[in-house]
């Protein structure tokens, strides 16, 4: 019983250890900085237009 429950465990937690079978993707940087700088822009134009 106890090797029932081990097994179903790994089997469970494999996956996740794994990363779901994916290869780890590398964060794109400069992307989330020219999304805050858009952000950032969008906002002080907003502001800009709510001040006149």
């Amino acid at each position: 019983m106890k090797t029932l429950w081990m097994g179903l465990l790994f089997a469970l937690a494999a996956p996740a250890l794994t990363g779901c079978g994916g290869t780890q993707d590398r964060v794109d940087k400069e992307g989330i900085r020219r999304n805050a700088d858009d952000a950032d822009r969008d906002l002080d134009r907003e502001s800009a237009r709510n001040q006149e």
